[in-house]
């Protein structure tokens, strides 16, 4: 047995749905300024075969945990929003999972909300 449904049109429906689209739209959440309260990304291209553990090296000395960036992958790790206030100069270090070079890049000003790519050459 099949079943046919049709729809009925109801004029006051049109408008209720009318009604409610235009709250909707005047009530969608605005973007949220940039407040500081947001970290960065750090786009790791990892060209070497080395799994590598990423760390930021802030200015004011010791470092901080990113994230390991795989071996000839592309990855993205996320600088906590604490390390930035406003712009500020990083560095990153790769220290190689089972190996003996640790690179450290150079200086770079990084702001909230900023995407900065590293690249690690092939060894």
């Amino acid at each position: 047995m099949q079943r046919t449904m049709k729809l009925k049109r109801h004029p006051g429906l049109w408008l209720v749905a009318v009604i409610a689209a235009a709250f909707l739209a005047c009530h969608a959440p605005a973007a949220r300024p940039n407040t500081g309260d947001e970290g960065a990304t750090l786009v790791v291209e990892n060209q070497g075969f080395n799994d590598m553990n990423v760390y930021v090296v802030p200015t004011s000395g010791g470092r901080v945990r990113l994230g390991t960036a795989i071996g000839n992958t592309t990855s993205k790790l996320k600088i906590p929003p604490y390390l930035l206030r406003g712009p500020t100069e990083l560095a990153f270090r790769c220290e190689p999972i089972g190996g003996q070079r640790a690179p450290t890049s150079d200086r770079i000003t990084v702001t909230p909300g900023d995407e900065v790519t590293l690249t690690i050459p092939p060894s």
